[in-house]
């Protein structure tokens, strides 16, 4: 089962941490404590020196905590190069959005979701080179991790192109644990979201990899924490973001 999370993560994950509010409404990103005082001082009474001071201070402290998205891709390429050689796949991994800059702790946590959603896309998604030739697909998968600020959110998107998730066994599965009622009618989209549930796994043995019962929900529970949400985008036998 392919991972395409548009946050795949296949719609999107996306993250609101309080830390990338601006500490004070009256400041916008790129101005100095100078250009904040002169701005407040329009709209009311002007700020005492110590207030302005205070402000810029806080100012600083948050842009100094800011870090590009680029500073963690090479570890997520190497996390990419070593599941494809585990597994002997061949997978070509792109990142858009390098330069977005998100809080450094916020980052660092995301880290591990990262990783584990990078491992499954190779994982279930993307298929061997022969069986993507098969398909009349190049024998080299991709993966696109692509980091966009939308307002006060940071959006994440992983889609590959893969096979795309099979609803068949989902569905097998997750009547089998009680998950859902036999028979009954699921969308796709119900199917999908099934994978971030906890405890679900298509596989019967445990790998290097997966099947050890530490799926998708693990990603989920992450993010969650970090105030962020995860949802799932098929394209049944093509792909998922």
């Amino acid at each position: 089962l392919p991972l395409d999370a548009d946050v795949l993560i296949p719609h999107g994950l996306g993250l609101q941490p309080d830390c990338l509010t601006p500490p004070h409404a009256g400041v916008r990103e790129g101005q100095d404590h100078d250009e904040v005082g002169l701005e407040t001082g329009k709209r009311g009474a002007p700020l005492g020196d110590q207030q302005r001071l205070q402000m810029a201070n806080q100012h600083a402290l948050l842009r100094t905590r800011m870090m590009p998205v680029s500073n963690i891709i090479p570890r997520l390429q190497r996390s990419v190069r070593q599941t494809g050689r585990l597994l002997d796949k061949e997978v070509e991994f792109t990142v858009k959005g390098e330069g977005t800059r998100m809080d450094s702790n916020v980052l660092n946590d995301l880290m591990d979701p990262l990783m584990h959603m990078l491992r499954n896309a190779v994982d279930h998604g993307i298929e061997k080179p022969e069986a993507r030739l098969a398909e009349g697909k190049s024998p080299e998968g991709h993966i696109e991790l692509a980091f966009a600020r939308e307002g006060d959110t940071i959006v994440v998107r992983c889609r590959d192109d893969g096979a795309g998730l099979d609803h068949g066994p989902i569905r097998r599965i997750a009547e089998s644990k009680g998950m859902i009622v036999p028979g009954h009618i699921h969308t796709n989209e119900e199917l999908a979201r099934l994978i971030l549930m906890p405890g679900f796994s298509t596989r019967d043995e445990a790998s290097q990899v997966s099947g050890r019962g530490v799926g998708m929900d693990v990603v989920r529970t992450n993010v969650t924490r970090l105030g962020g949400v995860v949802d799932v985008e098929p394209e049944a036998r093509r792909r998922t973001t």
